[in-house]
């Protein structure tokens, strides 16, 4: 079951290519470089390097934590899918 999820976490099975596409992720994501532009043209090439620091130890707490709560939320559906077919 582990290789089954960290493959389709990884890509491997594809659904990931389906994000993106909504409106309000496209927004969110429009106004995220918006917001990182105007802070990036107030800094200096010292608070950018700590910026951009901050950015790279950012994106791997949320590379792992987002791994950690798919994984938790597909045996979530898993057992609320086996209780169904149980009660059945």
């Amino acid at each position: 079951m582990k290789k089954l999820l960290q493959d389709l976490w990884y890509g491997n099975l594809a659904p990931i290519e389906t994000l993106g596409q909504t409106p309000e992720y496209r927004e969110k994501l429009r106004q995220l470089s918006e917001a990182d532009a105007r802070l990036r043209a107030a800094l200096n090439e010292e608070q950018t390097t700590l910026l951009e620091n901050l950015k790279d130890c950012e994106g791997a707490f949320h590379l792992v934590m987002e791994e950690l709560v798919f994984q938790k939320g597909f045996c979530l559906a898993s057992r609320l899918l086996l209780e169904a077919l149980w009660d059945a």
